[in-house]
């Protein structure tokens, strides 16, 4: 592949598990304009190492199934201090491209910016029910601390850092067909479960029953969800699976190991 002449001096980090095509399309969005790609592999097993290598990736491997501590990892690697945060799955858009580059070209201080995300199910993009944010995943590592946790690990800015909100769109092409979307919310499910017991959260039958209705109502009726069309009964019924396996994964764990302590970090 040709590489043009001028890059920015940003590093964009990869979190990454057998990421597949869309891991492809993604570095496409990035490769030509940045100067520094880190990804941390988390034991794949089909060709996303390959992928990396086309890209001139520098590769980092890890097996710890703890989100944290691979963002940690990553945030280490970096040759530079401004830095793009992707997963595998998020694709740039050729406006939020300009948008960035004009940002960097004005050497800013130290600062945290909020990026837009679009969603897709199935390859449609949504607009309700929560599936359009923003996430702070473009910053100068002066201007954040992260969140380190084994699920959801994200980046908080500091307290006198600023924090902007760009216009241009990040495509997140999370919901990719039934499978996945399953297998996703049940790794999800049980790592939350396992956070819930570290912290001794107590477990009760409204939990078990009331929370992942009260999910899918929040997301697919309170936040009109039901507006991208019926589709996003699967989308919002897998949040509540997702919220129901997390107690019932309490409810083993609390069952079989006893209250959490030191010394059962081991199951």
């Amino acid at each position: 592949m040709d590489k043009h002449n001028t890059k920015l001096e940003l590093s964009v980090v990869y979190i990454v598990k057998n990421g597949g095509a869309l891991f492809d399309t993604s570095l496409a969005s990035v490769f030509r304009w940045v100067d520094d790609i880190v990804l941390v592999d988390n034991g794949s097993t089909d060709n996303t190492l390959a992928i990396a290598r086309n890209y001139q990736v520098r590769v980092f491997r890890e097996p710890a199934h703890h989100e944290g501590k691979l963002r940690e990892q990553a945030l280490a690697a970096v040759r530079y201090p401004w830095i793009l945060v992707l997963d595998h799955d998020e694709v740039v858009t050729p406006e939020l491209q300009a948008e960035i580059q004009s940002i960097l070209a004005s050497t800013p201080s130290p600062a945290a910016y909020r990026i837009p995300f679009r969603n897709h199910l199935f390859g449609y993009a949504l607009h309700h029910g929560g599936e359009q944010y923003y996430k702070l995943v473009l910053f100068h590592k002066d201007a954040i601390e992260l969140i380190n946790t084994s699920v959801h690990a994200r980046y908080k800015a500091t307290g006198k850092a600023r924090t902007k909100k760009l216009h241009s769109f990040i495509d997140h092409y999370s919901y990719q067909n039934l499978w996945q979307v399953i297998t996703k919310f049940t790794d999800y499910g049980m790592r939350l479960a396992r956070e819930r017991y570290e912290k001794n959260e107590p477990l009760s039958l409204k939990k078990l029953v009331m929370y992942p209705l009260h999910m899918f109502w929040a997301r697919y009726i309170k936040d009109k969800g039901y507006r991208d069309g019926l589709l996003r009964i699967v989308l919002d019924g897998a949040f509540a699976y997702m919220e129901w396996l997390s107690y019932i994964g309490l409810l083993y764990y609390q069952t079989v190991h006893g209250p959490y302590r030191r010394h059962n970090r081991h199951v």
